[in-house]
C-alpha cells in the first residue's frame, strides 16, 4: 500500500473486497453488535478514526503541493553547491538548517510530514485507550478509567475477555509501544526492536524510521470492533 495515501475503513474494504488475503479481516469488519449502545459506540469510534485519517491526508496533500514548488528551487540551490546537501549527516542537519535558508525550507517540509505521521500514531493510540475504557464501563460501570495497559488487560480478563486473543493485538501492542517511544524516548530501543519493522533500526531516532501506518490504522479498526463485538450478541452483514 502507498504509505502516503491512507485509507478510511470503507475505502480499505472497497479496495480489498476481492483480495483473498483480507477476506477474514473484511468479514470481521462486517460483523455488527445488536445492542444499540454498542452499535452507537462502534459508529462514534469509526468516525473518529476516519477523521484522524483524513486529517493526515490533508497534511500530506499540503506537503505534496509544497514539494512541487520547493523541489525545483532546492534542486538549483543544491546544484550550485555541487550537490553537497545530498551527503549531510543527521548530526549536521541542524547546523545546516541554521546556515542555509533553502535547506531549512526543505527540512521544514520533511519534518512536517514526519510529525504528521507521529501524530497519527499518537491519535490512534489515544483512541484505543479511550474506547477500551468505554468498553470496560459498558461491562461494569463501577470501573475506574485507567491508562495503564496492564491494568486494562487484567480488568478485561476478570470479565473473561483476553485482549491478547484478538488477532490484531500484536500490531496494537506495537502501536502502543511506538506511541510511548515517540512521547518519551524518541529512539528505537530494545523493546521496540522486538518488532520486525524496527529490528534493523536500533538506536536510530524515530524520524529516520518508516512507520507501517496503514497496518496501524486497519488494526485499530479491527481491534476495537472485535472488542465491542465481544461484549454482546452480533449480526453479520
Amino acid at each position: 500500500m502507498d504509505s502516503e495515501y491512507l485509507f478510511t475503513l470503507n475505502e480499505f474494504i472497497e479496495k480489498n473486497k476481492t483480495n483473498p488475503k483480507y477476506k477474514q479481516l473484511i468479514d470481521d469488519f462486517c460483523e455488527f453488535p445488536e445492542d444499540k449502545s454498542l452499535f452507537s459506540m462502534r459508529i462514534k469510534f469509526e468516525q473518529r478514526i476516519n477523521d484522524i485519517v483524513i486529517f493526515h491526508r490533508y497534511v500530506v496533500s499540503t506537503y505534496n503541493n509544497n514539494q512541487k514548488i520547493l523541489n525545483p528551487i532546492f534542486s538549483e540551490f543544491n546544484k550550485h553547491y555541487s550537490n553537497a546537501f545530498d551527503a549531510i549527516k543527521p548530526e549536521e542537519k541542524h547546523f545546516a538548517r541554521l546556515s542555509f535558508k533553502n535547506y531549512n525550507w526543505k527540512e521544514e517540509q520533511e519534518q512536517a510530514k514526519i510529525i504528521a505521521n507521529e501524530s497519527l500514531v499518537i491519535n490512534l493510540w489515544i483512541t484505543v485507550e479511550q474506547y477500551t475504557n468505554r468498553c470496560l464501563l459498558f461491562v461494569d460501570n463501577n470501573n475506574q478509567k485507567s491508562y495503564r495497559w496492564d491494568i486494562i488487560k487484567s480488568k478485561f480478563e476478570e470479565k473473561e475477555i483476553n485482549l491478547s486473543n484478538i488477532s490484531s493485538y500484536s500490531t496494537i501492542n506495537e502501536l502502543r509501544i511506538l506511541n510511548n517511544k515517540i512521547k518519551h524516548l524518541y529512539v528505537v530501543d530494545k523493546q521496540l526492536a522486538k518488532f520486525d519493522n524496527f529490528k534493523d533500526h536500533v538506536n536510530k531516532e524515530l524520524n529516520y524510521v518508516p512507520f507501517k501506518l496503514e497496518d496501524y490504522i486497519v488494526s485499530t479498526y479491527h481491534f476495537i470492533y472485535k472488542l465491542i463485538n465481544s461484549l454482546g450478541n452480533n449480526v453479520q452483514y
